[in-house]
Parts: structure tokens; sequence; C-alpha cells
């Protein structure tokens, strides 16, 4: 039995059109892009931190982790304009009855060494160590002041940030 043109075509104009309207679609929204790259203050690595790569729109803002070595990648940044700002990771506050670092406090150990009730010795012992925390001027953390601009492409590209 044949199977009369007329009900085969609706069915193909109708996936036709699905496809163009959803390729239509992809290319409405903004692409995305990597961006990795070194930050460094006084010509040496800054060992701690963040970047925050913020598009000129105000949408989208994306952080990275600096790495002790002074790298760092921010996946996912919308493509276009964008403002950067690096943010220093400040020391933590010290545990009350600490006695210096190294001390082996461990949880409900009493006396001097002991941390506060619901603080593990494993948190504590993986906050940032104070001795690499770097200062750098203030208007660095904010994307309006810090200077530091790019244009962000498709795909994977490099930008270093130089702190004075």
């Amino acid at each position: 039995m044949k199977i009369p043109t007329i009900l085969v075509r609706p069915r193909g104009l109708g996936l036709l059109a699905v496809c163009c309207a959803l390729l239509f679609l992809a290319g409405c929204g903004k692409g995305t892009g990597k961006i990795t790259g070194t930050v460094t203050h006084q010509g040496k690595p800054l060992p701690a931190g963040g970047v925050l790569i913020s598009p000129a729109d105000g949408k989208g803002t994306v952080s990275a982790t600096i790495k002790k070595d002074g790298t760092y990648e921010a996946n996912g940044v919308p493509t276009g304009p964008a403002k950067v700002a690096v943010i220093a990771i400040k020391p933590p506050p010290p545990v009350p009855g600490m006695m210096g670092s190294g001390s082996g406090m461990r949880p409900g150990g009493g006396g001097p060494g002991k941390l506060p009730p619901g603080v593990k010795a494993e948190d504590y012992n993986a906050a940032i160590d104070p001795s690499i925390y770097v200062k750098i001027d203030p208007k660095y953390e904010d994307p309006e002041k810090s200077g530091f601009t790019l244009t962000v492409k498709s795909g994977s590209q490099t930008f270093n940030i130089e702190i004075p």
C-alpha cells in the first residue's frame, strides 16, 4: 500500500522546522571561553587568591582560584568585553587557645590546644598558610578600578595579570 505524499511531507517539514529553530536558538546565545594565565605581584607569582572576570554587561561573572604557582583557569567565561579583578586571600583568624603552628591540636584534646566545638583539626590545618598571604592594593580587588580588561573569545586564551 502506498502512503499518500501529503501525509509524509508535514512530518518532514515539522522535523526540518524543529532543526532550524534549534540552530537559530543556538546562535542567539552568548558563547563562552576558557581563560588561563599567571598572576604576578612585583614580578613574583601570587601564591593564593582568586581572579574575577566580569562581563561588561554585568551578567555571568566567573571566578577562578589562584594556585600556589600563581596560575589560574577560568572556564565558561561569557564572550565579549570583560573587566578583571584579583582577590588576595586573607589569612584565617587565629583559633582561640592555639599555641603556635604545628602544636598538634586535636579535637577534644583538652587544655590550651583544644579546638572550639564543631571545628575539626583537618579543617583547621587545611586553612591557608598565613605566611603566603601577599597584601595587594585594594583597587585590584574591584573590577571597575583594577584597570585589567580583556575581550573574551570562544575557545581558549591566555591572560596574564601583573600587579605592580
